[in-house]
Formats: structure tokens, C-alpha cells, sequence
């Protein structure tokens, strides 16, 4: 709620300027940038929104710019692509978030014979069945937003997106011998509220909380 929020800081001098990385939700319309920059401008008196689809550094010949790539200067040709989305009911009902995500990130196929480390000597040979899910998470409002091999370890980080504390599961695809949350720079924080069972990993997250769970990889 654009309305809530303090202006301050140097990311929210222009009024009405606010950063949103996935989708913005205007009543029975919603705008999702699939490839634009993540700022936009809400005007309240006109009525209007408005996506800033370049945000570059302007050119001032100082010695420092010797290090500023052409990108940052927003030189050459650009494409960009949006979807203006009709919906009923409010952005959690309208499920926006999961749309906007699959409209934003779509589904790529690989060959089915290969499969990357660490997993590949894990998984079956053999015709691949019909149905295989590498990692899980439920329910749907929670959201997994990283995923990754951090030596010996697998961290994986939900968030919850309604604003409504819930009980998250993952489910890996190896049973899990223990499993605890860690910070963004990966460093234990413990394993309160956190529960495994076989290859599933509970944890208890707040309103809009963000969380990374730290598991062994299997031997």
C-alpha cells in the first residue's frame, strides 16, 4: 500500500516512485514487467501508473565513468515485454504472484538423459517417469525464491507472500537427516520452528517472512 510507506532514502526522492519486482496490482488490472526495470510511478491525483522501462546513469565525462559500462548508460536498441492482466477479487485471490512468476520465469526443457551434479549419480537410470519433481513447497502462499549448493550443503529460501503466518513444506528428493535456518551470508541461526519428516522440511514462518533452510546432501 503505496499510500503507507515513508519517502525516504535515495531510491524514493521522485514522488510516487516505488520498486516492485514481480507485478503490480491496480484494482481489476494488473501489470507485470517481464523484462523492464523494477521501478514505477503511481500518480494518485491522475489517476495513473506509470513503469520507468530504463533507469540509466547520465553521462557527465567524469574520470569514474571509465568503469560504467555502456548498460548502465542505457545506449542501444531495446525490447521489452508486459502483460496487462483483468482479474476478480484482490491479488490474493487472482493468485497474481504465481502468474506473474510463471509469465515472468516459463518452463524450459532439457534432454532427459542429463542431469546436473551433485544429483546425477542419485537419480534412477532408465526411462524418466511421467511426473518428477525435483523440489516442492507448499502451501500456496509460500514461495521459493532461491535454491542452491553451498559446499556440502543444500539452502534453500521460502518467503511467505499473503501475510498470513503458515506452517511451510518442502519436500527434497532424499530423505533429509537434519535441517536449519541460516541467515543471508548462510550462517546458522538455529533450528527453531523448523521439523523434518523423511524428505520433508516444516518450518513456521510469520506474515511475509523470508526464511532459508540449510539440509546435508545426502552421501
Amino acid at each position: 500500500r503505496l499510500d503507507e510507506q515513508p519517502y525516504v532514502g535515495i531510491e524514493r526522492r521522485r514522488e510516487g516512485m516505488f520498486i516492485a519486482r514481480s507485478f503490480v496490482d491496480a484494482g481489476p488490472l494488473a501489470y507485470v514487467s517481464h523484462d523492464g526495470d523494477r521501478y514505477f510511478i503511481r500518480d494518485r491525483e491522475a489517476g495513473t501508473l506509470a513503469h520507468i522501462l530504463v533507469n540509466s546513469v547520465r553521462s557527465f565525462y567524469a574520470e569514474w565513468e571509465e568503469s560504467v559500462n555502456r548498460e548502465m548508460r542505457g545506449e542501444g536498441r531495446h525490447e521489452f515485454t508486459f502483460s496487462i492482466v483483468p482479474h476478480e477479487g484482490d491479488w490474493r485471490e487472482a493468485g497474481l504472484w504465481r502468474l506473474s512468476e510463471s509469465l515472468r520465469n516459463p518452463v524450459r526443457t532439457a534432454w532427459p538423459t542429463w542431469t546436473p551434479k551433485p544429483w546425477r549419480r542419485r537419480l534412477p537410470s532408465g526411462d524418466l517417469p511421467a511426473k518428477r519433481s525435483l523440489i516442492s513447497v507448499e502451501p500456496a502462499n509460500v514461495q521459493m525464491s532461491a535454491c542452491y549448493l553451498d559446499g556440502g550443503r543444500l539452502l534453500v529460501r521460502v518467503f511467505e507472500i499473503h501475510g498470513t503466518a503458515t506452517d511451510a513444506t518442502i519436500t527434497l528428493p532424499h530423505d533429509v537427516a537434519s535441517a536449519t535456518l541460516v541467515d543471508l551470508n548462510a550462517n546458522e541461526l538455529g533450528s527453531e520452528g523448523v521439523s523434518i519428516d523423511g524428505a520433508t522440511v516444516n518450518v513456521k514462518l510469520r506474515a511475509f517472512e523470508i526464511a532459508t533452510v540449510a539440509t546435508p546432501l545426502p552421501r
